[in-house]
């Protein structure tokens, strides 16, 4: 029996694109690459695929049975030949993958991204072909049958994203056009959506892990566009939160300098033919795959019992016998930012270049070709094809481990050979570097603050960049000519951008209180507001300062003050003793404005050093000048006791017919400001 744990698992599916670079093409990146290297996923990558769903029945597997000696030979019977479904070949692939860049409103600074590479393009060679024409494409001579397949279709697929880092982190995505694109099609449609599926599981071996409360939804609509399966459509999406790690991300270099071949997968005297060896570098920005031998400097292998060699990969001699192995580069180099904690691997792929590979991209592919290779090719030690090399996974730096501890010379090693690379560490400029700057409104609802009558401070700290702040703190002081238990000051809450989620400071006090704002996104800002009432008249200073562990290259911009003067709220009767309060504005003549007492306040005691009584709406237009030289003492409701009555000629107070609220202010002699209004009807 067969059990299901013998069977490929049901989570994975394999992948296979044929066209590309072609085994013929020694150097360069391939005349066609229809599946780019840009684009080409590496290890540990989340990656969606659209196209054929095949059963490929070239890739059987025996399970079960058991092996039986007939005449002396052991010989499996029983088993079930198995065979794997496939997608082969896609037309449509997004690699994701996690990395460190920068984002719109991170400027200068880099931040953890999911980097997603998508393309798609309708070439898709020999299975296409056997798709169309049966497999007499192999077992006869027969003409070419079309590789293309239609890709004016509609696609979707979601990106998940790096955790989120504060709960006001701001989600942030940028487009930008694949380097292959034909120029056919809109930018894809991105939508905000809840995390579901693959971006809820666990973190895996590769170190991803993603936020489990929101993932980004990706629709590229290319019916009625008029794209052929010529065309490219190729995207390159950046996608993370505008916040800002604890400290600065490293930015790194990585250079590959020497190879030390110890096998060259062929049988002496012959030498390897290595032109088809891939190395990448997973946290890459762009580019993380390169073909070796377009960095390779020839390099001459001085043996000092045989004959001198140059070593170059498409003649490449190990250090068995009489060959050194050695082989000088002058890259790839990757210039990148690591995120903190994730590792950075190093990866290679490739084969030994034997007969088979020379009929791989050539239309040509018969069984006269296996014939040729299996029989011919052998007396030239190049019998099938595609000896694999020995792939390499190995980290220049290991998941948790600080970058800084690994720079310099490295040697990374397998059995069949060691690789030698630079890692350097690349001085950071103005990644840290931010100007916050800080402004404070302190407003009341009427026209002056009143005491007992609460007034709203408003405090904007803005981010002019170049890059993101961390750990922003707002402090706000409070001095004033009022103890401690006459005035109170409120909870204090911020709230970023044009978002309306309110997120609490820190508690209150009659000092001040105290804002942990996180970041603030390049040409973002961030306001806080507070209340404070005061229960006596006098001053309330507010002094707001903002500070940032980052470089602020500019801090005489990080601090604002605001002054309120509280005033002393008095009530004003206008016109005493008129139940209407009429004002004949029309006529010339005297109106009378009274400051009344109660039990609780008395207006006689009122030292007043200035008063100007009119119109409510235009403070400009009221009269300062009392008719009478000041006020005098009257009880003017009746209520036995002493009020404080006020004369001011009528055209000059400002009121006009129609008005309906007259408010008298003023200060006293030491200098305390007092304020009343009082409603009135202004006939003309």
């Amino acid at each position: 029996m067969v059990s299901e744990a013998d069977l490929l698992p049901a989570q994975k599916i394999e992948l296979e694109w044929e066209l590309g670079v072609t085994p013929g093409e020694t150097s360069g990146d391939g005349a066609s690459p229809f599946l780019p290297r840009w684009v080409l996923p590496n290890v540990g990558d989340r990656v969606w695929t659209e196209g054929h769903w095949v059963f490929d029945c070239g890739h059987g597997k025996k399970i079960g049975g058991e092996f039986i000696d007939v005449n002396g030979i052991p010989v499996l019977f029983g088993a079930v030949e198995h065979f794997r479904t496939e997608i082969h070949p896609g037309r449509a692939v997004a690699s994701m993958r996690p990395q460190a860049g920068t984002l719109p409103g991170t400027g200068t600074t880099p931040v953890p991204v999911t980097a997603t590479d998508l393309y798609i393009h309708g070439r898709g060679a020999f299975m296409v072909q056997q798709l169309e024409c049966g497999i007499d494409i192999i077992l006869v001579v027969h003409e070419p049958c079309s590789d293309a397949t239609s890709i004016d279709e509609l696609y979707s697929f979601e990106v998940c994203l790096p955790p989120k880092p504060a709960p006001f982190a701001t989600l942030s995505s940028k487009t930008s056009r694949g380097p292959d694109d034909s120029g056919i099609g809109a930018d894809p449609v991105i939508t905000k959506a809840t995390a579901a599926g693959g971006c809820l599981l666990p973190s895996d071996e590769y170190g991803n892990s993603f936020d489990t409360g929101t993932m980004l939804e990706v629709t590229v609509d290319l019916r009625g566009t008029g794209i052929s399966p010529d065309d490219v459509y190729s995207r390159q999406i950046v996608s993370g939160w505008v916040y800002p790690q604890f400290y600065p991300l490293p930015h790194l270099s990585a250079s590959l300098t020497l190879l030390d071949l110890h096998d060259d997968y062929d049988l002496d005297p012959s030498d390897g033919e290595l032109t088809f060896w891939w190395m990448g570098l997973d946290r890459a920005p762009i580019d993380e795959w390169h073909r070796l031998v377009n960095h390779e400097i020839p390099t001459s292998s001085n043996s000092e019992l045989c004959f001198e060699h140059t070593n170059h990969l498409n003649d490449m001699d190990d250090d068995f016998s009489c060959g050194d192995g050695l082989l000088e580069f002058s890259g790839p180099n990757w210039d990148f930012y690591l995120r903190h904690g994730q590792s950075l691997n190093v990866h290679t792929t490739g084969y030994d270049q034997d007969c088979l590979d020379d009929y791989f991209g050539s239309g040509i592919f018969e069984i006269l070709q296996y014939v040729n290779c299996y029989t011919l090719g052998a007396f030239a030690l190049e019998a099938g094809g595609s000896d694999p090399i020995q792939p390499m996974d190995l980290p220049l730096v290991p998941a948790g481990g600080l970058a800084a501890d690994y720079l310099g010379e490295r040697v990374l090693s397998v059995d069949d050979f060691d690789f030698h690379f630079t890692l350097a560490e690349i001085p950071l400029t103005d990644e840290d570097s931010a100007d916050l700057a800080v402004t404070k409104t302190c407003e009341q609802t009427g026209e002056v603050a009143l005491a007992g009558e609460p007034v709203t401070c408003t405090i904007v700290v803005s981010n002019n960049g170049p890059g993101l702040p961390r750990n922003v703190i707002l402090t706000d002081a409070i001095s004033t000519t009022l103890a401690a238990s006459d005035y109170s000051v409120g909870t204090a809450s911020f709230r970023y951008g044009t978002d309306a989620t309110n997120y609490l400071c820190g508690s209150s006090s009659a000092t001040g209180f105290r804002c942990a704002l996180g970041s603030i996104p390049v040409g973002g800002y961030v306001t806080i507001q507070v209340n404070m009432t005061a229960w006596k008249p006098g001053n309330l200073t507010n002094t707001a300062t903002a500070t940032t562990e980052s470089v602020d290259i500019d801090v005489v911009n990080n601090q604002a003050s605001a002054r309120v003067e509280i005033y002393l709220p008095v009530q004003v009767d206008v016109q005493p003793g008129s139940t209407t309060g009429a004002v004949n504005v029309g006529r010339r003549g005297q109106i009378s404005v009274a400051i009344l007492s109660d039990a609780s306040f008395d207006a006689s005691a009122l030292q007043i050093a200035t008063a100007c009584f009119g119109d409510a709406e235009t403070p400009g237009d009221r009269s300062c000048t009392e008719s009478h030289g000041g006020p005098h003492i009257n009880d003017v409701d009746r209520d036995r006791d002493r009020d404080l009555l006020f004369h001011f000629s009528v055209e000059e107070t400002g009121i006009d017919a129609g008005d309906t609220t007259a408010c008298l202010k003023g200060t006293l002699t030491d200098g305390t400001g007092f304020y009343g209004c009082d409603a009135i009807r202004a006939l003309p």
